[in-house]
């Protein structure tokens, strides 16, 4: 490993977590400048509780940070151009790297990449995530031409290198990438690399679109019910904050659930063209967020109240259910 780049990564960390929200467009990718805005925001409270772990060189200019929060261990990939790290959501040339061995078989738009041949039940599961691949693009109005599926083995130490995450079925997604432990049919994923496509407001919409078109409801049961409606106390905007909700999803509070359904309120009363338009504006005006949710939806208050009125009777729905059985 080159020890001098190595240093450089470190340092260049050490400045990112104390840099202004100005100095924020010279350390990351244009693209994916408002996920680090309203996700990793220097001096926020997440990037206070993450610790780096270590760093990683793979080529002369590519590299990766992986930190360590709770039990998680995710990472970032950083890349050096004209002498200055910044940080990348392309991660392809590492994970090339990482999964060296491993076997690719593409099937429909989606080439995946596991350790082993796909069996015929693996295929199953992928042919289920094909389907829905091609729901996506009827949802969302566009076609991508492929995406790139990594499932590690359910193995610890290997899916804590490639995925960053232990725990089986676990996932996360990158532009046009997917990672997965032990799991080929990951929707909630599936969704996120499409709602990529078009822009990216903070995990509190992006994690509401993930959960709306590719998760099982998340508010089910009087428990859960009681806990989102306890959280929606703090207000919508609270949430938006994505330091508030990271903390708040690390320290096991169903903020999926709540983000949920906002959600399928926005939808169902405004319709997947506002949500794309939401996307796009964010990606333009990233220090705005809680004013572009007004301009395209409603005001967060008129949100609260409904999703309150909504909550109390899912709560009571629940509670009447409960009693019964």
């Amino acid at each position: 490993m080159n020890k001098k780049q190595s240093k450089e990564i470190v340092k260049f960390w050490d400045e990112y977590k104390t840099s202004q929200t100005k100095e924020l467009r010279n350390k990351v990718e244009k693209r994916y400048y408002a996920f680090f805005l309203n996700s990793l925001a220097p001096n926020s409270g997440i990037v206070k509780d993450i610790k780096l772990d270590r760093v990683e060189l793979f080529e002369k200019n590519i590299g990766r940070i992986i930190f360590s929060i709770g039990k998680y261990k995710p990472w970032l990939v950083v890349k050096n151009k004209a002498n200055q790290w910044k940080f990348t959501f392309d991660e392809k040339s590492v994970l090339e790297k990482l999964t060296t061995g491993w076997i690719s078989e593409k099937i429909g738009k989606i080439r995946f990449h596991t350790q082993k041949p796909l069996t015929d039940g693996n295929k199953r599961n992928a042919a289920k995530l094909i389907d829905k691949f091609n729901e996506l693009e009827k949802i969302f109005g566009y076609s991508i031409p492929v995406i790139d599926y990594y499932s590690s083995p359910d193995d610890a130490k290997i899916s804590s290198n490639v995925i960053g995450e232990t725990d089986k079925g676990a996932g996360n997604a990158r532009y046009r990438i997917i990672k997965a432990v032990d799991r080929l049919d990951q929707t909630h994923e599936l969704v996120h690399v499409f709602a990529l496509e078009i822009g990216y407001v903070g995990p509190f919409i992006d994690e509401g679109i993930a959960t709306t078109f590719g998760s099982k409801d998340l508010v089910s049961t009087k428990e859960s019910c009681k806990k989102v409606a306890t959280m929606l106390e703090n207000g919508i905007l609270f949430y938006l904050n994505g330091s508030n909700f990271l903390q708040a999803h690390i320290q096991g509070e169903n903020v999926y659930g709540l983000s949920q359904t906002v959600m399928k309120y926005w939808h169902k009363k405004f319709g997947i063209k506002k949500i794309k338009m939401l996307l796009k504006k964010g990606i333009d005006d990233p220090l705005n967020i809680p004013k572009i949710i007004e301009e395209v939806f409603e005001k967060t208050d008129i949100t609260k109240k409904n999703i309150k009125e909504i909550l109390d009777n899912k709560c009571k729905k629940s509670r009447d259910i409960y009693e019964k059985s």
